[in-house]
Formats: C-alpha cells, sequence, structure tokens
C-alpha cells in the first residue's frame, strides 16, 4: 500500500503540502529521505513491470520537483544552476529546463563560478569562517617558528658549556702534564665531535621537515602564495654549525 498511496498523495496533496511547508529547515531533508526510500522500495518492487516504472519514474521527478522548488527558496543561487539531468530525458515528460543556468550544479566544483565558490561568496558566515581559519592558522605557523628556536637556544647554550668544560678540561691537563688524564679528554673530545655531527644530520632533517609542512599548511589557507611566501624562516640559525 505504500507506493500506491504515495503514488496518489503526490498526485494530489503534493503541491499543497510544498506550499504549507516549504520554509520548513526540514522540508528539503524530508524530500529527499522520501525520494531515496521511495526509488529504492519500488525499483524492486516494479522490476518486471515497465508500465510501473514508468510511473516510478514520474512520481520520483513530480518529488524531485518539489525538492528542487524548496531548495531554491531556502538558497536562491541554486536557480542559476542546471541540476543536470537530459534535456532528452525531461523533453518526454514535459519538464521544461529552460528556466535553469548553463553552468552544471555538480560539474566543475572548482571554478569561479561553480555554485560552491559563489555560495560562499555570498555567504557572511563563511567567509568570516575562513578569515578565522586564516587567523588561526598564522598563529600557529608562527608557534611552530619560534618552538624551533627556543630548542635551539636552549640547545646552544647547552652545547656552549660541553665545549667549555671540555677546554677546561684540556686546559687542565696541559698544565699537569698528566698522560693518563690525557687520554681520557681525548675519547671523550672524539665522542663529543661525534655526537656534534649526529646532531647537525637530525637537525638538517627536522628542519627541512618542519619547513615543508609549514609550507604545506600556508598554502592550505593562501592558495594564491608563491612558494617563496610559504616558506619557513630561511633565516634562523644552524645551531649546531655555530657548535662546531
Amino acid at each position: 500500500m505504500f507506493l500506491a498511496d504515495l503514488e496518489l498523495w503526490v498526485q494530489d496533496w503534493l503541491d499543497d503540502w510544498l506550499i504549507a511547508n516549504q520554509d520548513s529547515p526540514i522540508t528539503c531533508t524530508l524530500l529527499a529521505e522520501l525520494i531515496e526510500k521511495f526509488t529504492t522500495t519500488a525499483s524492486s518492487q516494479y522490476a518486471a513491470n515497465p508500465e510501473n516504472i514508468s510511473l516510478m519514474l514520474l512520481t520520483a521527478m513530480d518529488l524531485w520537483m518539489a525538492l528542487d522548488k524548496c531548495s531554491i527558496q531556502h538558497y536562491p543561487l541554486l536557480s542559476k544552476y542546471n541540476p543536470g539531468f537530459p534535456v532528452a530525458l525531461l523533453n518526454p515528460l514535459e519538464k521544461d529546463a529552460s528556466t535553469y543556468g548553463s553552468s552544471l550544479l555538480f560539474q566543475d566544483v572548482d571554478k569561479e563560478n561553480s555554485f560552491g565558490v559563489q555560495y560562499f561568496n555570498q555567504s557572511l558566515q563563511h567567509r568570516k569562517k575562513w578569515r578565522e581559519i586564516k587567523a588561526a592558522a598564522t598563529i600557529e605557523r608562527e608557534e611552530k617558528k619560534r618552538q624551533p628556536q627556543r630548542l635551539e637556544s636552549k640547545t646552544l647554550s647547552r652545547n656552549d658549556q660541553l665545549k667549555r668544560l671540555i677546554k677546561n678540561l684540556e686546559q687542565d691537563a696541559a698544565n699537569t702534564a698528566n698522560d693518563t688524564r690525557n687520554m681520557k679528554i681525548a675519547p671523550l673530545k672524539k665522542e663529543f665531535q661525534v655526537k656534534l655531527t649526529e646532531y647537525q644530520n637530525v637537525e638538517r632533517d627536522y628542519r627541512t621537515r618542519r619547513q615543508e609542512q609549514i609550507r604545506r599548511q600556508y598554502l592550505i589557507v593562501n592558495p594564491d602564495a608563491t612558494d617563496t611566501d610559504a616558506s619557513g624562516d630561511p633565516n634562523s640559525q644552524n645551531v649546531f654549525q655555530m657548535a662546531c
């Protein structure tokens, strides 16, 4: 009974129901869910009957037209976009596609005249959110640039302490002419130099990854930026090179 009842309701009452409910924020959702449920059920029930399949298509199209009217009521910009139904499909059903614009609703979504771009341009709420995202991304980017600088400063200080310690040990050993102490200092100095080289490699790899991450994040919120604009801080110093 569901299919027959719905088909009769669409034929006799859909227009009046839409007039009474098209301002409701849930009407479009209700119609979309109804279309999906109806076509899913009717497709299986009517599979062996071409006449019923035709009735299903006509009923689904009536429901879709109601959904289209409701959508345009809430989002007038949609009226400028062609929903994408081929004219050959609409002509036998006597549906007029000439009222739509030439742009297809679900194609060229990245073009300037696409629905998504045009809707964003006229939406104060979305433009405000975009500005908030860009501002937050800028703050995060600057913070990411400051974090390594703080770590670099701390590491540089520790490296200086180690260098002074080794020099003091060398000076002390030279003053006392203690061969045993000299033998202990030499491996320590060599180990320090090896570790320093390892740190330099780690820092270089980290800096490369960090700058690439910053560049990608910057380009996401500033797609028109150049690689120079999106690069990290090129003037930041390499603390391990300075420590050598």
